[in-house]
């Protein structure tokens, strides 16, 4: 299965970091899933 470097971070640190091979981050019109390939994101 293919992955991709995924970051979590905060104002103050790194608060994740490992290869993952989807995310799903959860939003206010529902729930958004990231593949690998993906367009980069930053919110």
């Amino acid at each position: 299965m293919e992955t991709f470097p995924f970051t979590l971070v905060s104002p103050e640190k790194i608060l994740l970091e490992r290869e993952v091979s989807m995310v799903v981050i959860p939003g206010l019109k529902g729930d958004m899933g990231v593949l690998p390939n993906h367009a980069p994101l930053l919110t």
